[in-house]
């Protein structure tokens, strides 16, 4: 049984989410809804509830995460609020929201190419250090017009500050993911295009792992210890933007984020990846 959820009011807009039902193996007193996009069919989960409604009914081995950023915010809002912690993520040179994206009903927050532009939080205690905390970092994203001749772009960081106090998500010069950790990089072999992508960044300190994986491939390196900063930056920083558009974010801290490549990619099943 599908259910709509719908506001009362008086917009004429589509409604932006639907809500799941359990699937036909798990028992009806299983009460299991999360908010579906229902023009792309992908699970983006609103709340901690929703989350751990997904997570029970799919039998995920991930937790709730801490951090959740629906990224459906209005343009005259401070910036993107965390619906499920503190990290709220505020603005420098005033990024785009409330941006259409082609196939999906939900808004996306973005970033014209080659701006700095971006949505940052680099002070919040609730972020992990990264020197001794792990941290896994899931965004699900659209890059537009490719810059042409390319150029890196900076996407996500994880952490703050300087090389060697950060981990770096960008676009490289052949159109590709890669992963930047202390001035060295890797990049993946997959041209997304113009796709909506989910993507995972995954620092985990504990069994010392430094990726970025999709639901296409697995970008890694050797791992190297950061040294300490907390953060979360999303656009351009380090480098440019792209042309970006961002759909949905989620993090995860300490033992929680400590999450196996299998169970992630578990999780991007269950979200429709």
């Amino acid at each position: 049984m599908l259910l709509l959820v719908a506001g009362c009011g008086f917009s004429l807009e589509p409604p932006a989410e639907m809500v799941d039902a359990p699937p036909p193996d798990v028992p009806p007193d299983i009460a299991a809804t999360w908010t579906i996009d229902p023009s792309s069919g992908k699970g983006a989960p609103a709340t901690a509830a929703e989350w751990t409604s997904l997570i029970a009914v799919r039998n995920l081995n991930v937790d709730p995460p801490q951090g959740l950023w629906p990224m459906q915010d209005l343009a005259s809002g401070t910036g993107l609020i965390d619906v499920t912690g503190n990290v709220d993520l505020g603005v420098r040179n005033s990024p785009l929201f409330r941006q259409p994206v082609l196939g999906w009903t939900r808004l996306a927050v973005g970033m014209p190419d080659f701006s700095n532009r971006e949505f940052y939080n680099n002070t919040d205690a609730s972020l992990p250090d990264v020197a001794t905390t792990s941290m896994t970092v899931l965004l699900v994203f659209q890059i537009l017009d490719i810059p042409n001749p390319p150029g890196i772009r900076s996407i996500l960081f994880g952490g703050s500050g300087i090389q060697g106090r950060r981990a770096d998500v960008e676009l490289d010069g052949n159109l590709r993911l890669r992963i930047g950790i202390n001035g060295t990089y890797a990049s993946g072999t997959v041209n997304y295009g113009s796709a909506v992508i989910p993507m995972l960044l995954k620092l985990d300190v504990t069994n010392m792992q430094q990726k970025i994986l999709t639901s296409q491939e697995l970008v890694q390196l050797p791992y190297v210890p950061l040294q300490g900063s907390r953060g979360l930056v999303l656009g351009g920083a380090n480098n440019p933007s792209p042309d970006l558009r961002c759909l949905y974010m989620a993090a995860w801290y300490g033992t929680s984020a400590e999450i196996s490549d299998a169970d992630l990619r578990a999780m991007l099943s269950a979200l429709g990846w």
